[in-house]
């Protein structure tokens, strides 16, 4: 495998699925309350599960020393999923890249662009 394949596949994401845009809200809060810059949290409202249902997914890419508090913030929020980059894949078809904010079509970058009091771009 080379070099490239060999970053991506240990690349430290975790990825949460939600069900309600609030969650997402809760979910941004608390990566940015331990310090994750906006540069590494990804998010994207309105992705669609197996079943049709909307889904609201949020990436953080975060070293070892926080993953283990982004997975119980995730799972406090209400997680539906919580695993990596495949196992969003493999239910809702990608992951959200991190630094980027998705609505639809509608990608922006996340930082001051994203109001975290209603989950949209400003």
């Amino acid at each position: 495998m080379s070099e490239a394949g060999d970053m991506r596949k240990e690349l430290p994401v975790i990825v949460g699925a939600f069900a309600k845009e609030e969650q997402v809200d809760a979910v941004v809060a608390g990566l940015r309350a331990l310090d994750l810059e906006p540069d590494l949290i990804g998010v994207s409202l309105r992705a669609n599960g197996r079943a049709g249902d909307a889904v609201h997914l949020v990436g953080a890419l975060a070293g070892p020393r926080l993953r283990e508090q982004i997975g119980r913030l995730f799972l406090a929020c209400g997680a539906l999923l919580l695993g990596g980059p495949v196992e969003a894949r493999a239910s809702f078809g990608a992951a959200p890249h991190p630094g980027v904010f998705e609505d639809g079509d509608m990608k922006l970058p996340m930082g001051r662009e994203y109001d975290s009091t209603n989950g949209r771009a400003r």
